[in-house]
């Protein structure tokens, strides 16, 4: 067999090449979270760098593999690139558009409802903005001297994001303390991360025991729910976000309230910018349970003045969560149970805002009302409890184009 490009024949190095970058795509695509930029390279590196000049005939062998091993020496082995390559601040932001007509029953009205990716692409985890900010502020304030283990409360997602990031910070050890109802696909995400999982005790909320288990010597609670870092990455991130995507004529902001951080720091930079922006903060529902967000009664453990930032609170309960997820799945958005309850909860606002007479008080200076909720998580990682929680009809596949209120 001749090869196309000269006539030349292959070597048997070209056809291992070929094979070792579709064994380096499939591992690295399911397995390591450098995986895009493990791709990228050894497509251009086998097939560009070996694989072409062997086809035109020139010989490229031991120059190659030189090549190769600086290149790893120089950008695998450099932390401050891999800190780069992790930062979702190097990323452009996702493009995202305004909910088709079957998920947006208040189109008719003006309104426009528009979801805002906000988890990171390397991570799929909207928690990485809020870690790396954490462990960089730590850094400069010299708290991360003689650290040798990190304790963090947390429902999976931080706690996913401080294992792959905290190595590149001298801190090979994370421990996180976890509520015994945290779902499976959580709990395995965090054993992925090298993360040890500490389920609290039943006389303590997690946030206290990480607290008291980080008042050790040798260890460190960075406490996502009173670090400033929190609500700081928030606004310097999903805040510019929010507004690039919405081209700012946002009116009305939702986001979930578990940390409450989102809510803080996207709404000081967008009010910043427009005073008459509506920020509201969806609630969990006494009883119930969705990763991520709190009930009002949890809320009470926050550091965080959050309440200030309000204008109008909104109660969603797990079921409405999970349906809403759905039908955002099957319209193409990778939505979790936090993303659905962030959706139940603008759509909820809409209708009683719509009914109390009040929705053009809300529209921008082109006449519409321009809807932001925050989409920050997938649903794979909760898939078994879509079964759970919701009933047969609920998987009914018409019953999506029909958005319920």
């Amino acid at each position: 067999m001749k090869c196309a490009l000269r006539g030349a024949r292959p070597s048997p190095h070209t056809y291992l090449v070929g094979v070792g970058v579709s064994l380096t795509h499939f591992i690295s695509s399911y397995f390591c979270p450098f995986r895009s930029f493990l791709h990228d390279f050894f497509c251009w590196w086998g097939w560009g760098r070996y694989l072409t000049p062997r086809c035109t005939g020139r010989i490229v062998g031991r120059d190659t593999l030189d090549n190769f091993s600086t290149f790893w020496r120089n950008h695998m082995n450099n932390q401050e690139n891999i800190k780069d390559f992790l930062n979702p601040e190097k990323y452009p932001f996702p493009d995202t558009v305004p909910l088709p007509p079957h998920l947006n029953p208040f189109l008719n009205d003006g309104v426009d409802i528009i979801p805002v990716i906000i988890y990171n692409p390397t991570f799929q985890n909207m928690k990485v903005p809020v870690a790396l900010q954490m462990l960089e502020d730590a850094e400069k304030k010299g708290l991360l001297r003689g650290v040798h283990t990190l304790v963090e409360a947390t429902s999976g997602n931080t706690g996913y994001a401080l294992g792959i990031l905290a190595p590149y910070f001298g801190i090979r050890r994370v421990i996180a303390v976890v509520k015994r109802d945290t779902a499976p696909g959580k709990l395995e995400q965090l054993r992925l991360a090298g993360v040890e999982i500490h389920f609290a005790s039943q006389d303590k909320t997690p946030i206290n025991e990480a607290k008291e288990m980080g008042a050790q010597d040798g260890y460190l609670n960075l406490n996502q729910y009173g670090n400033d870092a929190n609500w700081k990455a928030h606004y310097g991130w999903t805040g510019p976000h929010v507004w690039k995507q919405t081209n700012g004529k946002i009116s009305v902001f939702c986001a979930g309230l578990g940390t409450t951080g989102t809510l803080i720091g996207a709404s000081r930079f967008l009010k910043e910018r427009n005073q008459k922006i509506t920020v509201v903060g969806i609630i969990l529902a006494p009883e119930s349970a969705i990763p991520g967000v709190r009930t009002e009664k949890d809320l009470r453990q926050i550091e965080f003045d959050w309440g200030s930032f309000l204008h109008r609170a909104e109660l969603v309960e797990t079921k409405s969560a999970y349906q809403k997820s759905r039908a955002l799945c099957l319209a193409g958005i990778m939505a979790g149970p936090s993303s659905g309850f962030a959706y139940a909860g603008a759509l909820k606002f809409i209708q009683e805002t719509k009914e109390a007479g009040q929705l053009d008080g809300l529209r921008n200076s082109e006449g519409r009302v321009v809807v932001a909720f925050t989409c920050g998580d997938t649903p794979f990682p909760y898939l078994e409890k879509y079964s759970m929680i919701l009933d047969s009809e609920d998987f009914n596949p018409l019953d999506p184009l029909l958005v319920q209120q």
